[in-house]
């Protein structure tokens, strides 16, 4: 049958059954996963509703549904099949307004899916089929979820894992946008709420919530096999409950650096990066590199702050360029000034268009308005004017490091940085802190003291490592002990990359990213993270 023809709940199901048995199950129930994936906002805008709060119910019911469906796909075993079982009832009591029947529906459809395709015979294999095709027409009531479903069977056909693809291969529709900015709000002040909100959001970006989609199906499958009894009955004091369980599976799977550590951090690379210029931004980002995820932002709330902040940053352009046009001035060498400025205003305009920014062609005209601004001549030639474009374009660079210095923080490229089974992580990490002893104690003339603020927020991230050295000294499970020997690799690469770079800059801020990037590509090319923390501590000496 050919897929164009799939149009309703009966073709749909037709379709399921002329598959190979062992297709049908993976793929009925990834597809009928996929589907009440998409309507889980209409849940959620639910929650705050007087129906909902009347009941105390949460998005627990359907979230945990819906975890366990996905999970079933990629280890269809009896204990991930009892589970879907329990959370079939668990989200059929849930279910008490017509409101929200479409996702709850389809959730359920999704979760007993998972139980009758998991059988052998071909009657349940026919259930299967059907259960598949009920969760399809109960998501989204609208000729758009049969051409979305369409564009799911085509990408399987091709090989394509749907749980590693975007939830919504173009934008997300209008009223789905709204119903998860709605309930994304009152979920994010929501006590046990918090990893919902990250685990929907991966779904919908089809990235894992761990460094590696290894350790991602595992906290999943952990999660998806907490007692039944844990999960209760969806109130809030369950979802407080549950949510203390996920956090303590989450640590044995993905590193998590306190709320505060991060903003601590955050705030400690921003200022950093305060003083850093367009080029050595620039630098910094082909070394690390940020690529296509820093280069091209699509993160609607981050580009939606970028774009108000430079509301303001818009008005100095436009009457910079104003001041030029009524001054008459006809600028030869700098003329090219107004011209990259207005670039900048364009790329702006279209981001909040199309809700993703080129941060890179931003950062590459402000590398040119930064050459401008060194000129002798160009400053000459401004005259006057030199005083209102040297103000506007430091502006424009406070903007870039208020907005991306959280992205930078991740420094990309050191996650590929490995040590060698043998050495001792623990004395790697005491080598690193004898270092930061030493830049706090015995600088040279010359160099710029630490300031306490930064120096404390390093001995935090020295603690969280001291912290994940012990859980990999008594891991037992090979699979656990890699994944974090793989994290802890990465922050101290991180912390010996940061140390070097403060160092480097309590000396001679503008030349520190140049020597920092060729140190970290020979180190990072040829000796691993011992060489790195080596290349630092050799400097201090």
């Amino acid at each position: 049958m050919d897929v164009s023809k799939i149009v309703d709940r009966d073709s749909f199901k037709t379709w399921l059954e002329k598959l190979p048995k062992e297709r049908r199950y993976e793929w009925g129930v990834s597809l009928a996963t996929r589907a009440a994936l998409r309507v889980f906002p209409v849940w959620a805008v639910e929650m705050p509703r007087d129906w909902a709060r009347k009941r105390d119910l949460t998005v627990l019911p359907l979230s945990r549904s819906l975890l366990i469906s996905v999970v079933a796909v990629k280890m269809p075993t009896t204990d991930i099949r009892d589970a879907a079982d329990a959370s079939y009832v668990a989200s059929y009591a849930a279910n008490a307004a017509n409101a929200a029947s479409c996702a709850a529906n389809a959730a359920k459809a999704a979760s007993y899916a998972v139980n009758a395709s998991s059988s052998s015979s071909s009657s349940s294999s026919s259930y299967a089929a059907s259960y598949a095709s009920a969760s399809y027409a109960a998501s989204y009531a609208s000729a758009v979820s049969w051409t979305l479903l369409r564009g799911d069977i085509l990408e399987l056909e091709q090989g394509a894992d749907l749980r590693r693809l975007r939830l919504w291969p173009q934008e997300m529709p209008p009223e789905i946008a709204e119903a998860w900015t709605t309930g994304r709000t009152w979920m994010e002040p929501a006590p046990g709420h918090a990893f919902w909100i990250r685990w929907y959001d991966a779904i919908l970006a089809g990235r894992p919530l761990t460094g590696d989609w290894d350790s991602h199906w595992q906290l999943m499958h952990d999660i998806a096999l907490i007692d039944p009894d844990d999960w209760g009955k969806g109130k809030e004091q369950d979802a407080i409950h549950v949510a203390g369980i996920i956090a303590k599976i989450e640590d044995t799977y993905s590193y998590r650096v306190t709320d505060t550590t991060l903003s601590e951090a955050t705030t400690l690379l921003h200022a950093a990066l305060g003083q850093f210029g367009f080029d050595e931004i620039r630098r910094l980002m082909e070394l690390l590199p940020f690529a296509e995820d820093l280069k091209q932002l699509k993160d609607p709330e981050a580009v939606a702050a970028f774009v108000a902040a430079m509301d303001q940053q818009r008005r100095e352009i436009e009457t910079f360029l104003r001041g030029v046009d009524r001054e008459g001035r006809g600028l030869q060498g700098a003329g090219g000034i107004l011209t990259y400025f207005e670039e900048v205003l364009e790329e702006v305009s279209k981001a909040r268009q199309l809700n993703q920014l080129n941060v890179g062609w931003i950062i590459d005209c402000g590398e040119i308005l930064q050459g401008y601004a060194q000129n002798s001549d160009t400053v000459a030639e401004l005259g006057p004017l030199n005083i209102p474009f040297q103000r506007t374009l430091q502006n424009l660079l406070d903007q870039i490091h208020n907005h991306f210095s959280a992205t930078l923080l991740r420094f990309g490229v050191l996650r590929d940085i490995r040590s060698s089974e043998e050495t001792k992580l623990g004395e790697l990490m005491e080598d690193l802190r004898r270092g930061l002893e030493q830049i706090k104690h015995e600088l040279p003339e010359g160099h710029v003291a630490m300031a306490p603020e930064t120096i404390a927020v390093f001995e935090k991230l020295f603690d969280d490592l001291d912290g994940m050295i012990r859980r990999e000294f008594v891991a037992v499970s090979p699979a656990m002990k890699s994944q974090l020997r793989k994290n802890i690799d990465y922050r101290l690469a991180q912390v010996a990359v940061s140390l070097r770079l403060y160092w480097e800059q309590s000396a001679a801020p503008r030349r520190a990213v140049g020597q920092v990037i060729a140190g970290v590509a020979k180190k990072k090319t040829e000796e691993g993270v011992e060489g790195l923390v080596k290349w630092v501590l050799d400097n201090l000496k």
